[in-house]
């Protein structure tokens, strides 16, 4: 599979860690079958997983059985014998000036990151490529205050502390699950008083769209959000 390395750790790994192989790892692969697969994707659907995420865990699983079967180490990919997952097609509707402001008052006191599905595997690169993405300055102070806190937790969690060299992790230093991470932001929605039903993607887009409110190119702006074109 010829996928980048950020894909590799933003993608690929945290489903595959997170989902597929919890949920199907105890099935040898030549013995996995297409009720299998409708099983695990009932239980996804059943915890309220976003279907665009089944999608993304559907065709990460048939591209891994594809090539499992190149390699001759099984008969056949039970992934095509099965009626893919449908993801949906939701347009995204940033939000107002006044609910993002009032989503900042009420997580300045919680631990938060970036999207999820960024932040829950974002590590520095293994790879040779590097990425700048520009910040002013009041998000560096953060991020500045943020590593110290992490540094006092290290500290406190002694020999309990588990090295997964993340940027976002629980105060052991373990990651974050991602159903506990999406819970929090639909907490924090309600805390805000914010009845759209948003995505922490939302989010992402409604800080690009109150930058070029306030008149910044939209050539920063997608630096900024690591937005690409």
């Amino acid at each position: 599979m010829r996928v980048s390395q950020l894909t590799l750790d933003s993608t690929y790994r945290p489903k595959a860690e997170w989902w597929i192989i919890p949920r199907l790892g105890a099935h040898r692969l030549d013995r996995l079958r297409p009720e299998h697969l409708d099983a695990f994707y009932a239980g996804l659907v059943k915890e309220t997983l976003a279907p665009n995420t089944i999608v993304q865990i559907h065709r990460i699983s048939s591209r891994a059985l594809k090539l499992a079967v190149r390699r001759e180490l099984i008969g056949r990919n039970v992934c095509q014998m099965i009626d893919a997952p449908i993801g949906e097609d939701k347009e995204i509707e940033p939000l107002l000036r006044e609910e993002a402001q009032a989503i900042l008052d009420v997580v300045k006191e919680r631990r938060n990151g970036t999207r999820w599905s960024m932040a829950l595997a974002l590590v520095k690169p293994k790879g040779k490529g590097r990425r700048s993405i520009a910040l002013p300055p009041p998000p560096v102070k953060l991020l500045k205050l943020h590593r110290e806190t992490q540094d006092a937790e290290r500290e406190a969690a002694g020999d309990k502390w588990q090295s997964w060299d993340l940027a976002w992790c629980m105060p052991d230093g373990t990651p974050i699950d991602a159903g506990d991470d999406w819970d929090e932001w639909k907490a924090i929605l309600d805390l805000a008083d914010i009845d759209k039903d948003a995505r922490v993607h939302d989010a992402r887009h409604t800080a690009a769209t109150l930058l070029l409110e306030q008149g910044w190119t939209s050539g920063w702006c997608r630096r900024c959000s690591a937005i690409r074109s």
